[in-house]
Order: structure tokens, then C-alpha cells, then sequence
């Protein structure tokens, strides 16, 4: 397991995140919030969390192409995201990568991101870009 500062590529950028706790199976049948070029994403419909305009979210993303870390080959990545309902921001506060696909096999690397990288939705380009992207369909999921 990786201690330093867990820093994503392909799959952070895309919005294709995600974390769990416990196993898989069955905590992943909220259903696909979108697929694209790069990964399949689920969400975990069971974790939706409310605190004023702060809404928490289990997201798996199940990549079609595996990516490195390292030098090390992860297929899946597991996030806990939040997003702020009121100002459009989202951040990943917790992350996991898996070598197998669905959050399977040996974990990778695996980090908590701090309380700080609020990213604005507005700005968000390509895969996460309002309102069609992945991170602006889950927000749309999750705050109405």
C-alpha cells in the first residue's frame, strides 16, 4: 500500500472515482450513472449522506482499459465524493484502486485527499463537464 500523496491519472480526470467499505457485491446495485470511452460508473445508493448542502456519495468506476499507479496495473477505483449543492463544487475525500475489476482483487494504493480540493463544476471539462459529464450526472443524482 502506497503512503505518499496519491495523485491519479486517467481515471481522477475523468471523474471516474470511487470508494466503498465492506464488500461489493450487491452494494453496487443503485445502477449505472453513466458509461463512457473509459469506465463504466455505478453509485452506491445506500451511501448518500446529507449534511446542509454537503451530499457524500459511494462511487465505483469499473475502467474498460486498466491504468498504472506506479507501475502497477488497477482496473477499478472506488471514491467517496462530496458535493456542494449550492455552490456546484465537488472533491473526492477518499480513494481506492483495485487490481481486479468491480473493487476486486489486491488493492493497489489507497488515500484519504484532505479537506481541501473543491473543484467548480462550471469549470470542469471533457468527461466531468456540466451538465452531461459524469461528475455532473452524479450530481444531478445526488442533489436533485
Amino acid at each position: 500500500m502506497q503512503t505518499e500523496a496519491f495523485r491519479p491519472g486517467r481515471a481522477l480526470l475523468a471523474g471516474v472515482i470511487l470508494f466503498a467499505a465492506g464488500a461489493v457485491q450487491g452494494a453496487w446495485e443503485g445502477g449505472v450513472a453513466r458509461g463512457d470511452a473509459d469506465a463504466t460508473v455505478y453509485y452506491d445508493p445506500f451511501s448518500l449522506r446529507k449534511s446542509g448542502d454537503i451530499v457524500s456519495i459511494r462511487v465505483l468506476s469499473d475502467l474498460h482499459t486498466p491504468d498504472t499507479y506506479h507501475g502497477i496495473a488497477y482496473a477499478s477505483v472506488r471514491t467517496r465524493k462530496e458535493y456542494d449543492c449550492r455552490t456546484q463544487k465537488v472533491r473526492t475525500v477518499e480513494i481506492s484502486l483495485y487490481s481486479g475489476p468491480m473493487g476486486s482483487g489486491e488493492l493497489v494504493a489507497s488515500g484519504l485527499t484532505g479537506p481541501e480540493g473543491w473543484q467548480s463544476l462550471a469549470d470542469k471539462k471533457g468527461a466531468g463537464a456540466l451538465p452531461n459529464g459524469i461528475l455532473g450526472s452524479l450530481r444531478a443524482l445526488v442533489c436533485g
